[in-house]
This record gives C-alpha cells, structure tokens and sequence, in this order.
C-alpha cells in the first residue's frame, strides 16, 4: 500500500485528487485493523458532453482481532457542474458481517 501511495503522490492526478494518499491505516479503539481507500477521477465537459464532473470513491475495511472481515462500507459521491447549476449526489453502502462456525 505504501508503494502505491507513493506512485500515486508522483503522479499527475495528485494535483487534482482531494486527497494525498490512495491508502491509509490505523487501528481502532479495540485493536482491530481499519484499511482505508480512496479513488478519486474528474471528467471535463469536453468528454462528458458540456457537462463537467468529478466522482469520488472512499471504502473502508473493518478486520476483528482475528483478522476475520466485520464491516465493509463504500461511499460514492457525484458532482455535476451545468449551465442550469451544480448537481451534488452520494451514496452509502454498508455490509455487515456475521460470522458463525461452521457444524
């Protein structure tokens, strides 16, 4: 993850990204492991038919102490630039995991 983040800070598309890293890390209050990633892409109105846009995807990752998967969420947020106004959209996507042993 740290060598894509640092690909990614070299690259072009940091200038325009509303982030400085791809991935980050950390661990809660309980100890357990949350990944974090970031995408990020802005469409100009010469591509997108005279309609200027930009989208941006945030997901994190929610590990228990036994690195076994508890939740999953995934953000999509859309913005659309028209002569009529500016167009603000996002979406949430939230999966919870239970886990049970397998009889």
């Amino acid at each position: 993850m740290e060598e894509l983040n640092n690909e990614f800070q070299n690259s072009s598309e940091s200038l325009i990204a509303p982030f400085t890293s791809i991935f980050t890390y950390h661990t809660n209050a309980k100890g357990e492991l949350v990944i974090q990633s970031r995408d990020f892409a802005e469409i100009p109105s010469s591509i997108g038919g005279g309609i200027g846009s930009s989208y941006r995807q945030d997901t994190e990752i929610l590990y228990d102490n036994q690195n076994k998967i508890q939740k999953w969420q995934t953000s999509l947020g859309l913005y659309s630039a028209t002569p009529q106004g500016t167009m603000k959209q996002g979406y949430i996507l939230e999966i919870e995991f239970i886990w049970e042993m397998k009889v």
